[in-house]
């Protein structure tokens, strides 16, 4: 009985491929994430950057001074 059991036991990791069938699909999708990450996070990069520099222009007070200077009315 023992030796009946040990011997199904051996059939059934004989039989057990090594690697698992999905590594190669698993593979291929994290690839897929890490490369759509990294394009999302250099695209929030660039929008940020962009925004950080309208917000310091915004505030930009030599800027401001000459504006008004040019539109005001000289006598």
């Amino acid at each position: 009985m023992i030796i009946d059991t040990l011997v199904v036991v051996v059939c059934f990791m004989a039989d057990t491929p090594k690697t698992n069938r999905f590594e190669k699909e698993f593979l291929r999708a994290d690839s897929l994430f890490e490369q759509a990450s990294k394009e999302t996070s250099q695209k929030a990069a660039e929008k940020t950057k962009k925004e950080r520099e309208n917000i310091l222009h915004l505030f930009d007070m030599q800027t401001i001074l000459n504006h008004l200077n040019h539109n005001t009315i000289k006598p």
